[in-house]
């Protein structure tokens, strides 16, 4: 394939950026909430998984912290599973907006996960000019639109 700086491809998929769109578009039903409970209900959600990982009941863990990551980290694994092409998580990659919570979110899950990864954070700031850090692995940008960047980027 050709080149085009608006085309971010991964090993068995093609991303097109064509404008304003939705996650669901592309992850159809494989989004969890952060409740922990996945929009796809073939999937399990904290409720599912408390006594297999030895959680306390009737508590949700708080997005930085470990629970919260093992738990998203098995989801992740069933969701993987459910693939077209199932096979062990090669990578990650998070989009987040905060830099603390969801940047330690995703440090504690690739640690948890045993995955290697990326995460884009973008805190929109139009009061600024645009900008982007890369503090490996975190790719901290003041504009959603660096997420075209970014997807280039982890190609």
């Amino acid at each position: 394939m050709p080149h085009n700086p608006h085309v971010a491809t991964e090993k068995h998929m093609t991303y097109q950026i064509t404008g304003l769109t939705s996650l669901d578009e592309f992850l159809g039903d494989f989004i969890v909430y952060r409740n922990l409970v996945p929009a796809d209900r073939s999937l399990p959600g904290i409720g599912n998984l408390r006594e297999q990982l030895g959680l306390q009941a009737g508590v949700l863990p708080r997005k930085a912290e470990l629970d919260y990551v093992r738990v998203l980290a098995e989801i992740l694994r069933h969701a993987r599973g459910m693939a077209a092409q199932p096979g062990a998580i090669e990578r990650l990659v998070y989009i987040g907006d905060t830099r603390l919570l969801d940047g330690t979110a995703f440090t504690n899950l690739c640690t948890s996960g045993g995955w290697p990864g990326w995460a884009f954070i973008a805190s929109e700031d139009m009061a600024s000019r645009p900008l982007v850090q890369m503090e490996p692995p975190l790719f901290l940008a003041n504009r959603w639109s660096a997420l075209r960047d970014f997807l280039r980027f982890v190609e």
